[in-house]
């Protein structure tokens, strides 16, 4: 049997994709497959994938209509054959032996998820991303509060750079495990769709191994507040939040996790503003103001709001909290309107 099957999603990277497969092909752990899921590329991803799987046959390339990223890696799954299952995103890459050492400390530690620390890469500088953990995680109390609860949202509502982003990849898990739980990725979702599933995943695991070594480099890729302007964000953000608040009950952990989820709630609101205030919104500037004004006044927002705002919060975001509170919709206008103009520069 392979020891590990490693699936990357590809839609249209053909300028960046050599540079992961290289890194997946050059793995110190010579028994894996790398599972090329092409979604609907029109590039030349496609024509790139096919030339390493000529030259290597642990390279598999799945060729399917384009679907999504959780599309794909499903797509990746239905034909893995490894003990374990990774995820590396085609723009990325990995040090030459993450997957036997995250290997060699899964199976030590008898865990049914590990986890490695990793760098965040802007514009060529890179960023050490820490675990607030060392070792093994046993406790599902303790998996939710340091791991999940950092997923969601920082405990002083600061998006810190040693907040943990709520991704798959730098994760391996047994496809024993995956099939078990029947894991996969809600292909309704195409926004933090990786958030819900970690959170899912996490919170059924007995143990987590954790590996205090970077050894994933994840690229930044936003280039605003909102990466692209989504017509339907406030749908697809609410899916994810009652996703996430149904998995914190299930396993009896949603009472540990109320701050945490209601300061997830406040940044989807700021998410949904940040998005309404985005270039690509073709929508008058009155029809923004009206939709912004219908976030402020959001029930749910109203009352938890009060209790989050402390004192070691960045100014920022303090000012942002307090708009919010206020219902200053046309000072958080144009705060996100200058934020996209800074971006550009």
């Amino acid at each position: 049997m392979v020891d590990v099957s490693i699936i990357v999603p590809i839609y249209n990277v053909a300028s960046v994709l050599n540079r992961c497969i290289n890194s997946l092909i050059g793995q110190s752990l010579r028994n894996i497959e790398i599972i090329l899921v092409n979604d609907g590329s029109t590039d030349e991803s496609l024509k790139i994938c096919q030339s390493y799987s000529k030259i290597d046959s642990r390279v598999k390339v799945v060729n399917k209509a384009n679907g999504g990223v959780s599309s794909a890696r499903n797509a990746g799954l239905r034909i893995a054959t490894g003990k374990y299952v990774g995820f590396v995103d085609a723009d990325d890459w990995v040090e030459s032996n993450m997957y036997e050492m995250m290997l060699k400390s899964l199976e030590n530690k008898d865990a049914s998820i590990c986890m490695c620390e990793y760098f965040v890469d802007n514009a060529g500088k890179s960023n050490r991303i820490r675990l607030p953990c060392n070792e093994v995680l046993s406790k599902q109390s303790d998996v939710a509060v340091k791991l999940v609860g950092s997923m969601l949202s920082d405990i002083t509502h600061n998006r810190t750079s040693n907040t943990i982003m709520g991704t798959v990849c730098r994760l391996l898990i047994p496809r024993s495990f995956i099939e078990e739980h029947q894991l996969k990725f809600r292909e309704d979702i195409y926004y933090k769709e990786d958030l819900l599933f970690c959170v899912q995943t996490f919170l059924k695991a007995k143990k987590i191994a954790i590996v205090n070594e970077a050894l994933y480099y994840y690229v930044s890729r936003d280039g605003s507040a909102v990466r692209q302007y989504r017509e339907d964000l406030d749908w697809q953000i609410d899916k994810v939040y009652v996703g996430i608040k149904e998995s914190l009950d299930e396993n009896g952990v949603l009472h540990k996790m109320e701050r945490h989820l209601n300061l997830q709630f406040v940044n989807d609101r700021l998410e949904l503003i940040a998005n309404e205030c985005h270039p690509d919104n073709v929508k008058g500037v009155s029809e923004k103001l009206t939709a912004i004004k219908k976030h402020c006044k959001n029930e749910h927002l109203k009352m938890i709001l009060p209790g989050l705002i402390i004192r070691n919060q960045a100014f920022h975001k303090k000012l942002l909290l307090l708009f919010l509170e206020k219902e200053f919709h046309f000072l958080l206008f144009f705060y996100y309107r200058l934020f996209n103009i800074l971006i550009k520069r």
